[in-house]
């Protein structure tokens, strides 16, 4: 897959607006420094974006959510890990896509349907795109998730922690 094909697959405009920032100051490197990541940018996406950071120790923490992801949620999930927030059969998964997106590096887009507990509660779209911050150097993940359509049904109201089934699109960037 090429950047026009990952690109084509993003259909919401406050996605396409952070992932055409985020190529833009990548430029020709792997991936942006932290520092190059200005909100004022992508301002758009804000409520929508989130971001995992690897901490002093290696681990995967949730660094920054937006607006959006916080009021869906109802939670609060800042420095939470993969493990603190899903279960065990959901955190493996998400902790190995943010590694290969960090490590590949890769970015990763999905678009499907949206999981509470298992039932069907709505449709979204999912991006995750690698930084380092060079002043640290640790690994990033921002990313951006949209819920489009939420079923009249979601029995979870906005305390759930949500999933999106789909088959992972990942462009390599190296």
């Amino acid at each position: 897959m090429d950047r026009a094909e990952f690109r084509a697959l993003i259909l919401d405009r406050r996605l396409l607006i952070l992932f055409d920032f985020w190529q833009q100051v990548r430029d020709s490197r792997a991936m942006p420094d932290w520092s190059d990541l200005k909100p004022e940018f992508f301002g758009a996406a804000l409520p929508h974006v989130w971001v995992w950071q690897t901490d002093l120790a290696g681990e995967v923490r949730l660094r920054i959510i937006g607006e959006a992801v916080m009021q869906m949620m109802e939670l609060n999930l800042k420095g939470r890990t993969p493990y603190d927030l899903y279960g065990p059969d959901q955190a493996p998964m998400l902790l190995a896509r943010l590694k290969r997106v960090m490590h590949d590096p890769s970015a990763n887009f999905a678009i499907g349907e949206v999981h509470a507990d298992g039932a069907l509660v709505g449709i979204g779209q999912r991006l995750g795109l690698p930084y380092l911050d060079r002043r640290t150097g640790r690994l990033g993940v921002i990313g951006g998730s949209i819920m489009d359509k939420r079923l009249k049904s979601d029995p979870h109201g906005s305390t759930a922690i949500y999933s999106l089934s789909s088959d992972e699109k990942y462009l390599p960037l190296t």
